[in-house]
């Protein structure tokens, strides 16, 4: 999370630091101007595809954003692209309030935190600083937090979490009887369970209605009786 800025406007929202091939494996679509490129990413380039949510809050209804340069953590990114929208998951998150920019833009000099200056101690005196004559400040790279992998049909998409699966013991080397340092999850599988929910939700509150309306409806019979009784 962090504070983008245009103009006098301000909004606090999710930046995703992504690679070229992100939007479309997970069917981000562009509604105008255009998507992150490879070479945006091989180049670190200072540039903003923005949702629709932080759209209309940063510009509003009527001015374009595209080619408009806005502030995101006060690095200046110039917006190339805006998402089609999406709306609301099943646990009610605003999918379109969100800032993509090149992983390697945000690693460099968005997201990446400072690095610890090499300060001058009796052990180290020898050992000048590197040269910084343009007093650039150190950041530590950041980390991928999240892959994406698109399987080429459903039926491949179990063999393709086996897949994801082996790689990654490879190459975090865990030896066998060790628990894994990463999760692999098939997004179907959390539709499903999601839906699922929300059918058993619907049930819930179909039976809260039926049984207040069959309270309301008992009520009636009970001041009809007491009418008739009296």
């Amino acid at each position: 999370m962090g504070q983008v800025q245009y103009a006098n406007q301000n909004w606090t929202t999710n930046i995703q630091g992504v690679s070229a091939n992100y939007p479309p494996v997970t069917n981000w679509q562009i509604l105008a101007g255009r998507s992150i490129s490879q070479e945006d990413s091989n180049s670190a380039a200072l540039v903003a595809v923005l949702g629709q949510t932080v759209t209309r809050q940063l510009f509003g209804d009527n001015e374009s954003p595209i080619g408009a340069v806005i502030q995101v953590k006060s690095m200046p990114l110039r917006v190339i692209g805006v998402l089609a929208p999406k709306g609301q998951t099943a646990y009610g998150t605003d999918q379109d309030d969100l800032v993509m920019i090149p992983f390697t833009t945000a690693e460099r000099k968005v997201l990446g935190v400072a690095a610890p200056s090499l300060q001058q101690v009796p052990l180290n005196w020898v050992y000048p600083p590197p040269p910084n004559p343009y007093n650039l400040q150190q950041r530590l790279m950041g980390y991928v937090n999240q892959i994406y992998v698109q399987a080429i049909d459903a039926s491949q998409v179990q063999p393709a979490v086996s897949q994801v699966t082996d790689i990654l013991t490879r190459r975090h080397r865990i030896r066998q009887g060790d628990i894994n340092d990463f999760t692999v999850r098939n997004l179907s599988q959390i539709a499903e369970t999601a839906e699922s929910s929300s059918r058993i939700m619907a049930l819930l509150l179909a039976a809260v209605a039926s049984w207040r309306s069959c309270s309301l409806l008992s009520h009636r019979y009970r001041l009809s009786w007491v009418a008739s009784g009296s």
